[in-house]
């Protein structure tokens, strides 16, 4: 049989050798087995219109394609998201590979991965399950590692404030949504702060400076009435 078209199958169709399958309305599921471990032997197209394509299975370069009926690599998806929903941590790594999920995270699901050395680190940065979040808009770095048993906790956000503060350069920049003009208290703080700073830095230079060109008044006066007591001496 060279290809079938189906407007609506109620009970079933069996055929030993499928080139093409176009089913319009399907209300059960394809089975299409093979004889070695159940891989598809061909294509497998569910139009969601009459060309396009919502699923294509190229076994010939193992790749799926969503959205594209020429899938460029193993896992090709056109004009579309990733959902990832409601994982847990996996049992271990994988060889030669790693493991991408999302995990509930005190409250608020996060991407994670896990790498061949079993090392697990949170992408979307919004753990602070151990460093207090410093603002509304902070992120952090979370990882940890199985084997030294330990995990890390840092609100990154926090740490480029800090070099806000000691540089007196402007790092973080806060925006509305549409570019509006919008407060950013503790920017602000910071470079009161580099401000008050610098002053305090300025005054205790200044005082310092006072300080020297006293002593070196001081040596030159000393330095001059020894001149004078070594000229008396020698005449």
């Amino acid at each position: 049989i060279q290809s079938v078209r189906a407007k609506d199958i109620v009970g079933g169709i069996t055929m030993d050798t499928i080139t093409s399958v176009r089913v319009q309305t399907l209300v059960g599921k394809v089975v299409l087995p093979d004889s070695v471990a159940g891989k598809l032997p061909a294509d497998l197209i569910a139009a969601g219109g009459i060309d396009t394509p919502t699923l294509v299975i190229d076994t010939a370069n193992h790749s799926i394609g969503i959205g594209s009926n020429a899938p460029a690599d193993s896992l090709h998806i056109n004009t579309g998201r990733l959902v990832l929903s409601n994982g847990s941590t996996p049992a271990g790594p994988v060889a030669n590979g790693a493991i991408l999920w999302s995990e509930n995270v005190l409250g608020t699901f996060e991407l994670r991965v896990m790498d061949g050395a079993g090392n697990i680190t949170t992408l979307s940065p919004h753990n602070f399950s151990l460093s207090p979040r410093s603002e509304d808009m902070a992120w952090s770095f979370y990882s940890e590692n199985p084997e030294l048993g330990k995990k890390i906790n840092v609100d990154m956000l926090k740490a480029i404030r800090v070099l806000e503060r000691l540089s007196g350069e402007k790092l973080v920049y806060v925006a509305g949504l549409k570019n509006q003009p919008v407060s950013d208290p503790e920017g602000l703080e910071n470079f009161r702060r580099y401000h008050e700073t610098a002053v305090e830095i300025l005054r205790r230079l200044v005082s310092e400076n006072e300080e020297l060109r006293e002593r070196v008044r001081l040596l030159e006066e000393r330095m001059s009435r020894m001149e004078e007591r070594i000229g008396g001496e020698t005449r």
